[in-house]
């Protein structure tokens, strides 16, 4: 209960305080270049700040704290449990606890939480309520079955395992090396934001082409999400757009993960003590 509680506060304070490059990510994301020319960070900032103020680069966040607090519990709780369990004498996984139970957490977490995060995708970019846009996805859910909830699913799954296996992988191991080090049983908080910034860093940029498919295939109408694989939306975006499209905006998503994951396990790490 207390590892729970302490990934969803850890979860909430992260995410929150870096809401405006999270939104600025997913405009970058999906937009579309008129005659090559695409919108820059700054560009979408200035339109978001001048159509919506200052609380438009908000949008979304209450949904996504909704989503990220039982998401980061659920994750963070789910590591220590499976890493325990794989790091005992004797078993055969010791070796690679860390990526196993970091990879088994991530996709727990996704899980349990996909619908909320496709309702605050459309809400980020489309400017609908949340009752609206939950009004919305309850229809599809209803006309079109459960499949509507979790349109994209399948890159987010993809991506989430080799994403959470490295981060957590990157951020142990790091940790580790500090005990031997220095033989102390805390890691002073500094080290513990560069910690987790170095693993978030690592893990989107194996994993960003992926997270480009997810958002375009949450965002694409359902029929034609159940036509085309994974593998078929990384492709098109490659051929329509070239191999840059693939990393459109990771260096958004870099300023944003790299002080959310440090946030984020500084508040875990501190919660927990």
């Amino acid at each position: 209960l207390k590892n729970f509680l302490c990934g969803g506060f850890a979860g909430v304070v992260s995410r929150t305080a870096v809401a405006p490059l999270d939104l600025i990510k997913t405009h970058l994301i999906t937009s579309h270049g008129v005659h090559g020319y695409h919108k820059s960070a700054t560009d979408i900032f200035c339109e978001i700040r001048e159509r919506d103020g200052w609380l438009g680069l908000f949008r979304g966040n209450g949904v996504n704290c909704i989503r990220v607090a039982p998401c980061k519990a659920i994750e963070l709780c789910t590591f220590e449990v499976v890493k325990k369990m794989l790091s005992s004498q004797g078993n055969p996984f010791c070796g690679v606890a860390a990526p196993v139970a970091g990879g088994a957490a991530g996709m727990a977490g996704t899980l349990a939480t996909y619908p909320l995060e496709l309702i605050r995708t459309r809400i980020s970019l489309q400017a609908w309520s949340p009752f609206l846009c939950g009004s919305a996805l309850l229809c599809q859910w209803l006309t079109l079955g459960f499949s509507a909830l979790y349109a994209g699913l399948t890159p987010s799954i993809l991506g989430v395992f080799p994403y959470a296996a490295t981060n957590y992988f990157v951020y142990d191991g790091l940790r580790s090396a500090y005990h031997r080090a220095t033989g102390k049983r805390h890691v002073p908080t500094g080290l513990t934001l560069l910690f987790g910034a170095v693993a978030a860093a690592a893990s989107s940029a194996v994993t960003y082409p992926l997270e480009v498919a997810r958002r375009q295939m949450q965002l694409g109408s359902v029929a034609l999400v159940a036509r085309n694989s994974t593998l078929d939306v990384v492709r098109q975006i490659y051929a329509d757009e070239g191999f840059l499209a693939l990393y459109r905006g990771l260096g958004t998503t870099w300023l944003k993960l790299v002080p959310a994951a440090g946030i984020s396990f500084v508040c875990y790490e501190a919660a927990r003590r």
